[in-house]
């Protein structure tokens, strides 16, 4: 159960920090905007003073980026010392690995080539390994 917890607790902090970089993605797309707009500006003084707005709003978005990253790593490292393993069982891939492993088996297959796809850190390589041992050794 705390397995469970801790999964889901890993899942919503990897959604708010997607949703903070994609923030700040369109924050660095409104600057882009703002510096096009101006880029031809009549008067040199109000030239030079939106160019200096620029660069602290950039000056700013690089802080924030830096404070996502510093986020963003510091959640690694809570994450990758949370293990899924039971023994030598790992934990959520026995239905999917069951499976891939009975397609792979089947008589007359004619697939040589499988994809296992997903989102970074699911453990579609963890998966793929499994599938492929326990299917060598089947055979």
């Amino acid at each position: 159960m705390r397995d469970a917890d801790a999964k889901k607790e890993h899942d919503h902090q990897f959604k708010v920090w997607i949703q903070e970089v994609r923030t700040e993605a369109y924050a660095i797309e409104d600057v882009l905007d703002l510096f096009r707009l101006h880029q031809d500006q009549e008067s040199a003084w109000r030239h030079l003073k939106m160019r200096h707005s620029i660069g602290n709003l950039i000056q700013d978005i690089n802080t924030r980026l830096v404070i996502i990253k510093q986020t963003k790593e510091r959640y690694q490292i809570m994450s990758s010392s949370f293990d899924h393993r039971q023994g030598d069982n790992i934990l959520g891939i026995d239905e999917p690995k069951r499976k891939l492993v009975s397609w792979a088996l089947e008589p007359n297959q004619k697939l040589k080539v499988m994809f296992v796809v997903g989102m970074a850190g699911l453990g579609k390589t963890t998966l793929a390994r499994s599938v492929y041992e326990m299917v060598k050794d089947l055979q």
